[in-house]
This record gives C-alpha cells, sequence and structure tokens, in this order.
C-alpha cells in the first residue's frame, strides 16, 4: 500500500513540476551583430544619444506573440552617436566611471520580461505592453 501511495505522489510531483508550455514556445537568440539598446541621457542645457550592445533570448507562443525573454547589456559597450574625438572618449570614459554607470561594479544590466499585455492606443501601431524587471547599477525597478 505504502509502493502505491509513494508512485501516486511522484507522479502527481512530476506531472506538477512538468513544463507542459515548452512544446508551445518558440525561443529566439537575439542577433548580437544587429541588437542594440538606444540610450539619451539629458542635462538642464543639452543631451547626448548613444547605445549599448545588447544579446540574451525572447520568446514566442504558440500564436506567435511575445511571450518572455531575458536580456543583457554589457556596460562597457556603451557608444555616443552625437560628439566627435575627443569630448566622445571624455564622455564615454567619465559615464563608466562611478558618477553613473559604475562598470568597475556593475559590468552589466538586464532586462526581464515578466508580463506581456495586449495594447491599444489610437494613432499608434503599438500591439502589446511589455512589463519587466530592469536592473542596472545593482538596483532593480519593473519598468513597461
Amino acid at each position: 500500500m505504502k509502493f502505491k501511495y509513494f508512485a501516486v505522489m511522484a507522479l502527481l510531483f512530476a506531472t506538477a513540476c512538468s513544463d507542459k508550455d515548452s512544446d508551445d514556445r518558440t525561443r529566439f537568440k537575439v542577433d548580437e551583430t544587429y541588437s542594440s539598446v538606444e540610450w539619451k541621457g539629458s542635462a538642464p542645457t543639452h543631451f547626448h544619444r548613444g547605445a549599448f550592445k545588447v544579446s540574451g533570448t525572447m520568446d514566442l507562443d504558440a500564436q506567435n506573440k511575445i511571450s518572455g525573454g531575458t536580456f543583457t547589456i554589457p556596460i562597457a559597450s556603451i557608444t555616443n552617436f552625437d560628439l566627435s574625438e575627443p569630448d566622445k572618449t571624455t564622455l564615454l570614459d567619465h559615464l563608466k566611471t562611478s558618477d553613473f554607470l559604475n562598470l568597475a561594479l556593475y559590468p552589466e544590466s538586464s532586462f526581464k520580461i515578466t508580463k506581456v499585455e495586449e495594447y491599444s492606443q489610437p494613432g499608434s501601431s503599438m500591439n502589446a505592453k511589455i512589463t519587466g524587471d530592469f536592473t542596472l547599477i545593482g538596483q532593480t525597478h519593473s519598468i513597461s
């Protein structure tokens, strides 16, 4: 009798822990050659723009809609679009210091999708609102 009870419990446990959605999911790897995250930094009198490289994966469900994803942003990959040398190097070196991104302590940033909702707004082509946990400089915040 104990064996039957154990076998039933083991079966229930295995069923409860199975990832049955994994067969319906398609995972894509980010093409790091063509992918980036753009940034804009503002001061009271001016602003600068640039980008970071990005790597990671994105999941689509059976209906080909985004269902998840995790992304990593290497801080050392920061670039600037609007300055020329030597100002560009001066800005990027400064942004990597502890005054801003603190590359020495936090070499990566990350974003993990936690929720995807249908979205529509008149005049917009957006069709999804993506919420996730964004980590930068050791702090994690939920953003959409």
